[in-house]
C-alpha cells in the first residue's frame, strides 16, 4: 500500500505504538488529532500495522527457535565427543591397571640384586601388593560398569514370555508313538 509522506508517518507511529504493546483507543486519538486521519483510515492502518508487527514476531520467535535448537545440537556434539574421549581414557586405564595387577601379582618373599643394590621384599610388601590387587580390580570394575551403562550393555531385554511358553508347551506329536501320546493324554488329564 503506498503512502504520502504524513500518512507514512502516522503509519510509523501506529508501528511504535503497537511495538510498545499501547491499545487501539489509546493510539487512535493522539494519532488521528496529529496526523489528521478518519477513525476508518487509522482502523486500516493499525491492521495492517498490527499483521506486519505479528510477522515480525513470528520471525524473530522463529530465530530464536533456530538459534536455541543450533545450541542444544553443538551441546549434544559436545558432550557425545566427550563421552567418547572419556571412553577411549578409561579404557587406556583399565589396559594400565590391568598392567600393574600383573606386576604386583608378581612380587614375593625374597631378595634381588638390582644394580649394586639388593631389594628384599617382605610379607608387608606381599600384603600391601594384595590390598593393591584388590583397590585396583575395585576400579577396574567400576569403570567397566561405567563403560557398560553409558553404551547400553546392561539394558534388560525385552523378551515375550508368552511366545516363549506357548513354543515350549507346543509338542509334535507326529512322531510320537501311540504309547507316548496316550501317556501324555494321561499325564495332562485330557483322557481318563
Amino acid at each position: 500500500m503506498s503512502r504520502t509522506r504524513k500518512y507514512q508517518k502516522a503509519y510509523d507511529e501506529i508501528e511504535v505504538a503497537i511495538s510498545q504493546g499501547k491499545s487501539f483507543n489509546e493510539t487512535l486519538s493522539d494519532v488521528c488529532s496529529r496526523f489528521q486521519l478518519t477513525e476508518r483510515t487509522f482502523a486500516n492502518y493499525w491492521k495492517d500495522a498490527q499483521e506486519e508487527h505479528m510477522a515480525n514476531q513470528r520471525a524473530i520467535k522463529q530465530e530464536l527457535l533456530n538459534d536455541t535448537i543450533e545450541r542444544e545440537k553443538e551441546a549434544n556434539r559436545a558432550h557425545l565427543y566427550d563421552k567418547g574421549k572419556r571412553a577411549d581414557e578409561l579404557l587406556s586405564d583399565i589396559q594400565g591397571m590391568r598392567n600393574e595387577i600383573i606386576e604386583l601379582r608378581r612380587v614375593q618373599i625374597g631378595g634381588k640384586k638390582l644394580g649394586d643394590h639388593i631389594i628384599i621384599t617382605t610379607q608387608t610388601d606381599v600384603n600391601a601388593a594384595k590390598r593393591t590387587i584388590a583397590r585396583l580390580q575395585t576400579s577396574i570394575t567400576q569403570s567397566l560398569e561405567l563403560l557398560s551403562k553409558w553404551y547400553g550393555y546392561n539394558e534388560p531385554e525385552n523378551v515375550n514370555i508368552n511366545a516363549e511358553m506357548q513354543v515350549q508347551n507346543q509338542v509334535d506329536i507326529s512322531k510320537m508313538s501311540d504309547e507316548s501320546i496316550q501317556e501324555l493324554l494321561l499325564a495332562t488329564g485330557r483322557i481318563k
